[in-house]
């Protein structure tokens, strides 16, 4: 529901701003005592980020309004044309090699597994950035290990992975990747609305009357 994909649009958009000015790595200047010796280099502004959209459910559309505080550019793909204020773009190759970011947010199963292509990864390039929050399947995470390792991409932020949970041993020394364990949508506040919602439902099936 709404309130789900709103918890998990704040989630892709903290991967987001963490990548884009590049905290993790800020947080390790700081612990390592780099600090000392120099000062870190200058990150890029959230005012000039680029950023595509796969799908454009309700998580992507939560994702977007909630970038257009940055003034972030967005633009999007998806298999059916929306009335939002958003540009569409035809071509997923294209909405890679356009924006900085791909943000995956479009819904999980068999039409969109492996989605993301090496191709699709290529296009985004050195600089790019890509988050995942669909599943682990909808991205060829074969082909995006190889790119992160080669400098064909830029940074990855990753909510889901094809194997969960995944044991970490792969990422662990690609200091461009933020990992999260699938938990986006697990709030307190979020499970308490479930919780509410379910007992809801619970008495208004006890109060129907007996037939």
């Amino acid at each position: 529901g709404a309130q789900h994909a709103g918890e998990v649009a704040d989630h892709a958009v903290g991967m987001a701003l963490a990548l884009r000015r590049r905290l993790l790595e800020a947080d390790r200047w700081v612990r390592e005592g780099r600090w000392m010796q120099s000062r870190i280099a200058p990150t890029h502004s959230m005012t000039t980020l680029r950023v595509g959209i796969v799908g454009l459910g309700h998580i992507g559309r939560a994702i977007a309004r909630r970038l257009e505080a940055f003034e972030c550019k967005i633009q999007w793909w998806g298999r059916s044309p929306q009335d939002v204020p958003w540009e569409r773009v035809a071509s997923l190759k294209d909405l890679a090699a356009q924006n900085d970011m791909l943000i995956v947010a479009i819904a999980a199963h068999d039409d969109t597994r492996g989605l993301i292509t090496r191709e699709i990864i290529e296009a985004l390039g050195p600089q790019g950035a890509l988050i995942n929050i669909a599943r682990g399947f909808v991205v060829d995470e074969e082909a995006l290990l190889s790119a992160l390792k080669d400098g064909r991409l830029g940074q990855a932020g990753l909510e889901v992975f094809v194997t969960e949970p995944d044991d970490g041993a792969r990422w662990k020394d690609l200091p461009n990747v933020i990992l999260s364990p699938h938990s986006s949508g697990h709030t307190i506040e979020s499970f308490q609305i479930l919780c509410r919602r379910a007992a809801q439902a619970l008495i208004a099936h006890l109060s129907k009357p007996a037939r």
